[in-house]
This record gives structure tokens, sequence and C-alpha cells, in this order.
């Protein structure tokens, strides 16, 4: 499961360019589409208030710094592949008076750098490129997990019916690389419980129809300036296409949420 940007063709080969233009769309660093209101309805009523939370993937900083300050949680280390925005990061949480809540860690292949039993909520912000595969990192989180601790992720996953269609292929390239059944195995096969998947097209659809006409409208050149204009083109192009998609059901942006016992 990797995130709704295109897979490996467009922008996101280096996430920078693709950070940079939703953070035209959401604000500086925001990495995810869907903006904050993304965080919010996969969070529901969790209270973070005392929590210790994880924030796997790149751009984990945003979302890491919209925890504490939006969601008051008690304490977030993010860790993400990018030295550079890691140290970025916790100059900026320092400067804020935040760095006793906020960490910052430059992950590694491999192992979360954790030990057992560390944290209460760990969120996957495609995280996917901290292991060798999905699998592992969702093990690996089960790991550093408490007990009644929750795993949190929102991913594009193909719809089951559709497996092996042109829609699902289409879904794929966009980064859609399970079905919500496979994940359920995944999450069944690390010894989470409860697992809830609940699909956000209805609410998603309008906002990637907001995102692209911002991307061919008020941040267009503002986006080829910085990134040229060649990948804001690509960025209209991928988000026609994962739009088309969503509108026919063959992917869902599904919340994901489990427990573990």
């Amino acid at each position: 499961m990797t995130e709704l940007t295109g897979g490996s063709t467009g922008p996101s080969q280096t996430g920078q360019d693709w950070r940079g233009i939703l953070g035209l769309i959401w604000g500086e660093g925001w990495p995810l589409p869907g903006g904050p209101q993304r965080i919010d309805s996969l969070l529901g009523d969790l209270d973070l208030r005392g929590k210790q939370v994880l924030v796997l993937g790149r751009g984990s900083a945003a979302i890491a710094f919209y925890l504490v300050e939006r969601h008051h949680a008690g304490r977030v280390t993010g860790l993400d592949v990018d030295a550079t925005a890691v140290a970025k990061a916790q100059a900026k949480a320092q400067a804020l008076g935040l760095d006793d809540r906020l960490t910052f860690l430059e992950a590694g292949a491999g192992v979360l750098p954790f030990a057992a039993d560390q944290f209460d909520i760990v969120y996957d912000g495609n995280g996917l490129g901290l292991g060798p595969t999905a699998g592992g990192l969702i093990s690996e989180s089960f790991r550093v997990l408490r007990s009644g601790g929750t795993f949190l992720a929102s991913d594009l996953l193909v719809d089951e019916a559709g497996e092996g269609s042109a829609d699902a292929g289409l879904a794929q390239h966009l980064g859609a690389n399970a079905s919500s059944e496979s994940y359920r195995g995944l999450l069944r096969d690390a010894g989470f419980t409860d697992a809830l998947l609940a699909n956000q097209n209805d609410w998603y659809v309008q906002v990637a129809r907001n995102e692209l006409a911002s991307m061919k409208g008020p941040i267009y050149d503002e986006a080829a300036k910085a990134y040229g204009k060649e990948y804001i083109d690509r960025a209209v192009e991928i988000w026609e296409a994962k739009l088309a998609v969503l509108e026919r059901g063959g992917a869902q942006l599904t919340n994901i949420r489990a427990r573990r016992p």
C-alpha cells in the first residue's frame, strides 16, 4: 500500500515535489491528498491526550505537528526516510517549544528502531518504504504497540469485485496494491483484532475534484514555477485518472483501524 500519488511514474518519484504541490493546496509540508480533514476522519472519536503516538512515512512531520497542536497528543514520534526533513522538523519543534512532545528520527530499512510495547497508537502514513513488505511493517507496528493499542492507516484499496479488470490495473498503477480483504488478512496475520475498514469515497471524490481544480487553476502557475510545468501537468494527468477510478468505484480511499489485544 502506497499513496494516491501515481506510483513511480510521476512527481512522486522523489516525493518532495508531490508534497510541494499538495502543500500549495493544503499548507506547507502537507503530505496527503485530502488534507487535514483526512486525518480528522481517520481519528474519529479517538482521544490522543496523554497518548504516545508513532507516525510512519514521508512527510510525517506535518502530521505529527497536527496531532500535537490540533488533537493534543501526549507525545508524537515521526519516522521519515528523509534526513533533511527530519532535521528541519526537529528544529521547528525546538523553535516552537514543542520538543518535549515531538521527536523526529531518520528511518532505516527493516525493523522499526524501537523496543516492543512503546506506543499507544501507530499511524502508517504510507511508511511502507521503511520496511521490506506491507506485512512486515504491519507486524512491526504490532510489535511496538502496547496491549490495547491502535493501528491506523488511510489507504487506497482495490475493489475486490473488479480485481483483474482494467480499472483494477489502473488503480494499482495509482498506488492501490491491496484489496480490503487482503489488507484484513495482513492485519489478522500480524495478530490484530477488531479491524474496521471504512470506505471514504463519498467524501473524498468531491475533495479530489477540488484538488484537481486547484491544480488546473489557482496553484498552476506557482507549481509550474517551483517544480516545472512537466511535473504539474503530470500531476493533473494522474489526478484525472485517479478521480475517474474513484468515481467508478474501481478503488476506494479507506480508513483502517485495528487493535492489538
